[in-house]
């Protein structure tokens, strides 16, 4: 049962009894317990990696060296909503953000380019969502992160570069690389048992 199928059975339970009973608590319960972050629906469109190749103008290596900035932009996330227990969708509101990149290898475009500018979006608010579409900001001086992505861009007019095929939504046009992963903390040493003293 997905949560947009639990939603409308809240809504019908709450038409039909008028009065909500245990059973209708019980599943308002539920709703909350499971989804209480706030569940998206809709759909991220995923192409194959060859289509995002030959729609990127600028193929690259890079990691992240600066943190991610807001600007002045706003816009909703496209094909996408935050499913309320009426069962309808409101838009999910989301920023224009800039993280600046260190090129470390370039697979296709300009062989010179050793910084770029990436236009992307964050999510406009302090509110977490189930199941939503990936829209990550990047932290250099965040050692639980990796820092560093293989990334297919298109050029915008302006000279930034954004996500290929991906209009706000990142899916598969920014991806980790492998082995970047921070290390996992060092064992700590086992804890040391106090002196026992046994009186005669």
């Amino acid at each position: 049962m997905n949560v947009q199928t639990i939603c409308r059975l809240v809504k019908r339970l709450l038409e039909d009894t008028g009065q909500p009973s245990p059973i209708t608590y019980s599943i308002i319960m539920f709703s909350v317990l499971c989804f209480g972050r706030q569940a998206v629906a809709g759909t991220v469109i995923e192409y194959p990696y060859q289509q995002y190749a030959n729609k990127s103008d600028l193929i690259v290596i890079a990691e992240a060296s600066a943190r991610t900035k807001d600007t002045p932009e706003t816009t909703d996330v496209p094909n996408m909503g935050s499913l309320k227990l009426d069962g309808t969708l409101s838009p999910i509101p989301a920023r224009g953000v800039e993280t600046t990149f260190k090129v470390l290898s370039t697979l296709k475009g300009d062989q010179d380019m050793t910084n770029l500018t990436l236009h992307h979006y964050r999510y406009n608010g302090n509110k977490a969502f189930i199941n939503g579409p990936p829209l990550p900001t990047f932290d250099p001086d965040d050692k639980q992160k990796t820092h560093t992505f293989l990334m297919f861009l298109v050029r915008e007019p302006d000279g930034r570069f954004a996500p290929a095929l991906d209009t706000v939504a990142i899916s598969k046009s920014i991806c980790p690389m492998p082995g970047d992963y921070p290390p996992p903390p060092p064992p700590q040493p086992p804890a040391a048992l106090p002196h026992q003293y046994f009186l005669p």
